[in-house]
């Protein structure tokens, strides 16, 4: 008689998800390139891709995705990553990887550093209208295997009326970005040209227990 792992996901994959599920639920994008690979890969049918979808937020698109992919099969938490992977959401796959064997919280940003972004709110509005440079967004979007800031992120940040509030939404979403969001925003702002936001990003880096 088979075993219900050769229809649904191993009780391993299935813990994972479980134990990353409010993360992935406020950190996946459920775009439209995604959701086809869903479909491309065999993970869901196009129906049920369209179920996901008439979701009216991206948290509850991401809610009935989680709930219904356990029963799409053996290979459904691989081709999952390799989705996520694919669209730039490796920010993802890796905090999926890192949650074998420990607590979530050493898959996000510290403690440590999630107060200390707190503490520089006010600094940082004062030169929020230099931040926001192509050379920022670029590091935070492309900065080599780590993808901290997706298009659509991109988007709900700079929706606010004024730069101290995409400051505000940016200093919301980086403390769940995964344990490498503090050090490449960090690195962002020191390549900045402004001579003030360089002395921010140095006197953080000079911060203990920060690093």
């Amino acid at each position: 008689m088979a075993t219900s792992e050769e229809y649904g996901m191993t009780s391993g994959d299935r813990r994972k998800l479980k134990d990353l599920h409010m993360f992935l639920v406020t950190n996946v994008d459920p775009n439209e390139e995604f959701m086809s690979l869903l479909i491309e890969k065999d993970i869901f049918k196009a129906e049920m891709v369209k179920r996901i979808k008439s979701n009216s937020t991206m948290n509850e698109k991401v809610r009935e995705l989680l709930e219904l992919l356990p029963s799409r099969g053996p290979q459904a938490f691989v081709l999952f990553t390799e989705a996520l992977d694919e669209t730039d959401q490796s920010h993802a796959t890796e905090a999926l990887h890192c949650v074998v064997g420990k607590n979530v919280n050493e898959c996000e940003m510290s403690e440590v550093q999630n107060e200390t972004l707190k503490q520089i709110r006010k600094q940082l509005h004062k030169v929020a209208s230099q931040i926001f440079t192509a050379d920022f967004w670029e590091m935070l979007m492309n900065h080599e295997n780590h993808t901290i800031i997706t298009e659509a992120m991109k988007a709900n940040i700079t929706s606010g009326k004024t730069p101290q509030e995409n400051i505000n939404n940016l200093l919301d979403i980086l403390p769940r970005r995964g344990p490498h969001a503090f050090d490449v925003f960090v690195n962002a702002l020191v390549h900045s040209p402004d001579t003030e936001i360089g002395e921010i990003a140095s006197s953080l880096k000079d911060r203990e227990g920060v690093y």
